[in-house]
């Protein structure tokens, strides 16, 4: 039988390919094709049917489902399985053998390892295997092309990425493996500093591009990767992940950055130098700043591009202190348009009397910019929030879309959260564009429903998530004096008499 003149034509056979590599296809398929491996086996098949179908094949094959960095060394005719140790080694590589694995390895766009057992990829590689090809990738990248690379760092081969690693790389992301990075004792905690602000340089130096740039550190400082970093042009976005916090005092070289948009830290300690950084130059156009952990004690930096703020976890002592934090952020950053904290302590607080919130972030409320606020707080913590609270904040920040004030349980602590009828009036009356509000419970009181105006406010509010408190009667009132446009309703709440 002779084949199709359609699948002769390249661009067609590249086309069908890709679709197939996406999984797009339809349950008609057998299921041995549908899983990735199905799909990475049969191309592999249809890669030795003829020259157009190999082609087409090989670069789907190599570019989009390259599974680690193992099929790329298995290339090599002497990488073989120590049997008594069940890891593999390179033990040699000859120059055709180089250019031969070069012809697949030009297609790689993309590589992502794992050194964790669990992974269903995983084969135990003897780190010496990469110093093998050292002395040829020097002379030309293993994968000329590669655009980004997630790379778990090993401290038993720590510049082992280096020897894969291509100019052409515009993301990196950094691993480090759990065994030695988790609670580490002095001297490995010396030698991973000296390995990442090692690596940190080479990357500067070397990939001029980079966009996006990583380090998951487990319990190692970052100090080593953020003091050794030099200015890059096209960096785009910056994370860190650790159990430690950045100082403040090495942080003036990613504000310098003049693409940075996104950056992403664990959190922030030390005292910040405005010397070193003039916030009104325009140099930097940073916009999200996202913390895992916020420490009250720390100092800020000022940005007045920055307009998303997640301040992750904050470690609440009093009001009086919450409420300095929120003026040191409305200070620094002026032009903030979203900002996200989750209050939370160490210890069970003596929960009375409680605090009204709305005074707490009064600060924020000379942010005109600010349109998505979320202010999550635990059921121990002395907080509560009331129809005055939810009234002060509208009236405050009538250019609201999100407003989440969720109280968080833990257990079967009951909400101490009031905010009934009128406080949802206030917040219709005061916020026309609110799209979302959150809320962990209301109080439904029938005869709050004589101070609402007569007919519907036919307020556009979409969403509304309240865990606790609406009843039948609530839900009917909300929807149909309201907010009749709400989309996600709240579920009756069956728990509690009102």
């Amino acid at each position: 039988m002779m084949m199709h003149h359609a699948l002769s034509v390249t661009d067609i056979v590249n086309e069908i390919f890709d679709w197939f590599a996406d999984g797009t296809f339809s349950v008609a398929f057998p299921s041995d094709l549908s899983g990735e491996t199905g799909r990475r086996a049969t191309l592999a098949s249809s890669a030795r049917v003829c020259k157009v179908f190999h082609e087409a094949a090989i670069r789907v094959l190599w570019s989009r489902m390259l599974d680690g960095i193992y099929p790329v060394l298995h290339l090599f005719p002497l990488f073989r399985q120590d049997p008594r140790s069940n890891e593999y080694l390179l033990e040699d590589v000859q120059e055709n053998e180089w250019d031969r694995v070069l012809h697949y390895t030009v297609h790689v766009r993309s590589l992502f390892t794992s050194h964790h057992p669990s992974n269903p990829g995983y084969k135990k590689i003897n780190p010496a295997s990469y110093s093998v090809i050292r002395p040829f990738s020097e002379r030309q990248p293993i994968f000329p092309n590669l655009y980004s690379i997630s790379w778990d760092m090993e401290l038993s081969e720590p510049e082992a990425i280096l020897y894969l690693l291509s100019p052409s790389a515009e993301m990196i992301t950094i691993r480090c493996d759990e065994t030695t990075s988790q609670n580490p004792d002095a001297k490995t905690r010396d030698e991973w500093a000296l390995a990442l602000a090692k690596l940190t340089k080479v990357f500067c130096e070397r990939n001029r591009n980079l966009t996006d740039l990583a380090f998951h550190l487990e319990d190692l400082s970052p100090s080593s990767v953020v003091s050794s970093l030099q200015p890059l042009n096209a960096l785009i976005e910056f994370k860190i992940r650790s159990s430690q916090s950045v100082d403040l005092a090495h942080i003036h070289t990613l504000l310098s950055m003049p693409m940075l948009e996104n950056l992403w830290l664990p959190s922030l300690a030390g005292v910040f130098n405005p010397a070193l950084q003039d916030p009104s130059d325009g140099s930097g156009i940073l916009s999200e700043l996202v913390l895992e952990r916020y420490d009250p004690s720390a100092e800020i930096f000022i940005c007045h591009t920055l307009k998303t703020l997640a301040a992750g976890t904050y470690r609440y002592n009093n009001d009086f202190l919450f409420r300095q934090t929120c003026a040191a952020w409305a200070h620094a950053f002026p032009n903030l348009q979203e900002l996200s904290v989750e209050l939370t302590a160490e210890i069970l607080q003596d929960v009375e009397p409680r605090a009204a919130l709305a005074p707490m972030i009064a600060p924020l409320f000379g942010l005109r910019a600010l349109t998505r606020l979320t202010v999550h707080y635990s059921t121990y913590l002395p907080i509560n929030v009331q129809d005055a609270d939810v009234a002060a904040i509208a009236a405050a920040l009538p250019d609201l879309t999100l407003l989440s004030l969720l109280e968080v349980s833990l257990g079967g602590d009951f909400p101490s959260c009031t905010v009934g009828l009128r406080g949802l009036l206030a917040v219709a009356r005061a916020c026309p564009n609110l799209d979302t509000l959150v809320l962990r419970r209301i109080v439904f009181k029938s005869e709050d429903v004589a101070d609402l105006p007569e007919g519907s406010l036919d307020h556009g509010l979409r969403a509304l998530g309240v865990q606790f408190g609406v009843t039948e009667e609530a839900l009917r009132v909300i929807v149909d004096r309201l907010f009749p446009r709400l989309e996600q309703k709240p579920e009756i709440d069956t728990t509690e008499q009102v």
